[in-house]
C-alpha cells in the first residue's frame, strides 16, 4: 500500500514540474529577448547554421519589431555553412545559377542574412591579391524572391495567419 503512495506522489510530482515547465515555455515565447517585454514571437526563417531568427512584434503605439537569433546549442552559433551548392533558375533573370548568402551589417544585425545567385565568370580578377574571379550576381531583395529561395534551401517557414 505505501509503495503505491510513493509512486503516485513520484508522478504528481513529475507532472507538476512539466506543469511549470510549460509555464515557463509559454512566458518565454511571449516575451522579447531583446527588451524583456511581453511580445508576440514567431519564427521568421531558418538559418544556415542551425538557427532559427524569430521577431517581437510589440503592441505599442509604434508597433516596435525586434529581431534576434536563437540556437539549439552553443555549438551552433559560430558554425559555418556546409559547401553544398546548390543551383537554382534565378528568379531575378531567369538564368541558373548558384545561390550564395552574405551578412549584409555584421557588427549590428549578425542575424540578418541576405541572398545572391551568382552566374557565369566575368573578365577580370579581385581581391588584395587579384587571384579571385569576378562573378555575375542578381542580388535577392524582393520578398517573394527571398521566399522562392528559402523554399529551395528549405529553410522556408510559412507565416502563421
Amino acid at each position: 500500500m505505501t509503495s503505491i503512495r510513493i509512486v503516485k506522489r513520484e508522478i504528481d510530482k513529475k507532472y507538476l514540474q512539466t506543469e511549470t515547465q510549460q509555464i515557463v515555455s509559454e512566458v518565454a515565447k511571449n516575451m522579447c529577448h531583446v527588451c524583456n517585454l511581453s511580445a508576440i514571437v514567431m519564427p521568421v526563417e531558418k538559418l544556415s547554421n542551425n538557427g532559427i531568427v524569430m521577431e517581437a512584434i510589440h503592441s505599442d503605439a509604434n508597433r516596435t519589431i525586434h529581431r534576434w537569433a536563437e540556437y539549439k546549442s552553443f555549438w551552433d552559433v559560430g558554425k559555418r555553412k556546409p559547401r553544398k551548392p546548390i543551383r537554382i533558375k534565378c528568379p531575378r533573370c531567369g538564368e541558373m545559377g548558384r545561390i550564395n548568402e552574405y551578412k549584409p551589417d555584421l557588427r549590428k544585425n549578425p542575424e540578418n542574412v541576405a541572398y545572391f545567385v551568382a552566374h557565369e565568370k566575368l573578365k577580370g580578377k579581385w581581391g588584395k591579391d587579384k587571384t579571385i574571379a569576378k562573378l555575375r550576381r542578381c542580388y535577392i531583395r524582393d520578398p517573394e524572391q527571398r521566399d522562392t529561395v528559402l523554399m529551395k534551401l528549405g529553410r522556408y517557414i510559412p507565416p502563421k495567419s
